[in-house]
């Protein structure tokens, strides 16, 4: 009797195959597209069929299972029924809820599948290309921002907090039909940060085309599958969406971008709290906010940064030990 995998072992294999994306061969990156974006033929296509549509050879096909660990091709096709099973009853899921309305119902699987999304996230997020990506960061010249359409408000949340930091972020915007204005003033020494999910516009090809010939370092906030944007990427932060419903959640975006702005942050620490003064006594003389006494919390808690990396004697901290008792005494720099 084959025992058909539950939905989180399922959503664990699929993955595990995108996490080796990057690892892959050309002809297995056409094969992982496939599965992602078409897993229905996949699931009822023999091997060789596959190969024929795919330009590659049928052998290829089946090694391709076993390098993603489904024990060949028919390891993979029934991962691939699995997923199309799983994404059926979701959908009739959803339209029973349709008939009977159920708001706590729906506010509270909202809730979770974003938790599954983050913790999903957490899963696929690569500490190493994390890091690179605060790098590219936090030594670019410049940084352009690219998030178009439904991702522009990701895009705009993140300029707005680099520049809370000291960073000088410039969002790449279409409203007046000025891009190719705004992509002239990318340089060799600048980043461009872009926040594209499927599917992929039109003109977030054209900056990626545009970063490239210039020279410009591109981190892709993007799709933990087969995403286009990743292919062109230095760094890649992958975002996994979890639907509980018709919409597309970017709670896990958003919790990327909190993530990277901190790391950014910590990279010149004194730096940042100068610009959160700075930013203070501008809001305090402009009346910006109506809580005036509040104040930035980086501000108001001192060696707010110390707690979030210490990994033993806070950076600029001598420690003296004097008559039995520790004693901190602040250093230089």
């Amino acid at each position: 009797m084959t025992v058909s995998r539950s939905p989180e072992s399922i959503e664990r294999a699929l993955d595990a195959m995108r996490a080796r994306y990057r690892e892959m061969s050309a002809s297995q990156r056409l094969l992982a597209d496939f599965m992602f974006e078409r897993p229905y033929q996949i699931a009822f296509a023999s091997a060789a069929e596959i190969g024929e549509r795919l330009g590659i050879s049928p052998a290829t096909v089946v090694r391709f299972g076993d390098f993603v660990g489904s024990s060949g091709y028919a390891g993979l096709q029934k991962l691939a029924r699995e997923s199309l099973a799983r994404q059926i009853s979701e959908v009739e899921q959803f339209k029973s809820r349709s008939i009977m309305p159920n708001a706590e119902s729906a506010l509270h699987k909202n809730f979770r599948a974003d938790i599954e999304s983050i913790e999903r996230t957490a899963r696929l997020l690569n500490q190493s290309a994390f890091e690179s990506a605060v790098r590219l960061i936090a030594k670019a010249r410049a940084i352009h921002v690219a998030g178009f359409r439904s991702n522009f408000g990701l895009a705009h949340q993140l300029a707005f907090n680099l520049s809370l930091i000291g960073r000088q972020p410039v969002v790449l915007t279409l409203g007046v039909g000025d891009l190719p204005e705004q992509l002239l003033r990318m340089r060799p020494n600048d980043a461009c940060i872009l926040i594209s999910f499927k599917r992929y516009t039109a003109r977030i090809r054209d900056v990626i085309e545009h970063a490239r010939a210039s020279g410009v370092s591109i981190v892709a906030i993007t799709n933990p599958e087969s995403s286009f944007v990743a292919r062109f990427a230095d760094a890649v932060l992958p975002v996994a969406v979890k639907l509980p419903s018709v919409l597309e959640s970017r709670v896990a975006a958003l919790s990327v971008i909190n993530a990277l702005v901190t790391a950014v942050a910590l990279v010149d620490k004194k730096a940042t709290a100068e610009s959160f003064k700075r930013h203070e006594a501008l809001w305090a003389r402009l009346g910006t906010y109506l809580d005036e006494a509040a104040g930035y919390p980086v501000i108001r808690a001192s060696g707010a940064f110390e707690t979030m990396d210490r990994k033993g004697p806070r950076r600029g901290v001598t420690r003296r030990k004097r008559n039995g008792t520790t004693k901190e005494i602040e250093s230089g720099g």
